[in-house]
């Protein structure tokens, strides 16, 4: 998810301004720390277990 948001944020960005290019960065990192898997991760974590990612 994470690789897949970089590559995202660094082809989409290069037709971006600075400030345009970290808004957008922005959003989708605020999208990944909402992810089913971000909170899988952080419960796996909290319960001291290998998480169950999904991929989403």
């Amino acid at each position: 998810m994470a690789m897949r948001a970089i590559k995202k944020i660094a082809v989409r960005g290069l037709d971006m301004t600075v400030e345009d290019r970290v808004r957008f960065a922005g959003a989708i990192s605020d999208a990944i720390r909402e992810s089913a898997d971000a909170k899988e991760g952080l419960a796996a974590f909290r319960e001291k277990r290998q998480p169950a990612w999904q991929g989403r």
